[in-house]
């Protein structure tokens, strides 16, 4: 029973572990890491996934973008661009999304990931949700890794 439990508990902290240090990585590489939050671009980013945007160049139609909009980023698809103006839609909806985009209001390109997909699944929701509590969390895991730490050298563990 307590092997089982070390074992869950080895998963658990590995998971949280990549999914806090994930966003981090792709910052140290230009990077940015968002959630999607509804379903206007299924079923090219589900809701929940974990999207990376890097530099806002070369955008052409068909790119997907991430802008600042309605005083929130939005994710949508670039439908038209006329006279340095972006124009989108999410894919799921069935009008393009009213006005333009400048290109200052645009946060980056989705960058597309190996094996042709642009998000990771349920990751952004993890990710949120740790980023909410990540000093909690933080110290969890140190305390956990500490603990592993000395009772090896107690040698109260065992493999």
């Amino acid at each position: 029973m307590w092997k089982l439990l070390k074992v869950l508990a080895d998963i658990a902290v590995t998971v949280i572990t990549v999914v806090l240090v994930m966003p981090l990585a792709a910052g140290a590489i230009g990077f940015r890491t968002y959630c999607v939050q509804s379903g206007s671009m299924e079923p090219a980013l589900r809701t929940g996934s974990m999207i990376f945007t890097g530099k806002p160049e070369n955008i052409s139609v068909g790119d997907i973008i991430t802008f600042q909009k309605w005083d929130m980023p939005v994710t949508h698809r670039v439908v038209k661009i006329q006279n340095d103006t972006y124009f989108t839609k999410g894919d799921a909806n069935t009008r393009m999304d009213q006005g333009g985009i400048s290109s200052k209001d645009i946060l980056g390109k989705v960058a597309m990931l190996p094996g042709g997909k642009y998000c990771i699944p349920y990751m952004g929701y993890i990710h949120v949700m740790l980023a909410e509590r990540k000093f909690g969390i933080a110290g969890l895991l140190a305390g956990y890794i500490l603990l592993r730490k000395n009772n090896r050298k107690k040698g109260q563990y065992v493999e």
